[in-house]
């Protein structure tokens, strides 16, 4: 394996353990349930409107379907927002 995917996959392992840590303080501290956060990471998923288990930052438009990178307005890249 090459050194950037050494490096990929370590940081995949990280951000898995630290995935894993913050549900378990959530389900100990908040009482949310594996189904609710199934439900959540669904509705997410689905915010850019497909079921592809991936997340996607910027704004797809409606009528062309295309996907703006920068904000129309000041010109902020969009795709560096994990959330919208």
């Amino acid at each position: 394996m090459d050194r950037s995917a050494e490096d990929l996959a370590e940081r995949v392992d990280q951000l898995a353990l630290a995935t894993q840590a913050l549900w378990e303080l959530a389900a100990e501290r908040l009482h949310i349930s594996d189904a609710e956060l199934a439900a959540k990471i669904e509705e997410v998923d689905l915010r850019d409107g497909k079921a592809d288990g991936r997340i996607r930052a910027g704004l797809t438009c409606t009528v062309c379907n295309r996907r703006h990178r920068h904000c129309l307005y000041c010109g902020a890249d969009l795709d560096s927002k994990v959330f919208p």
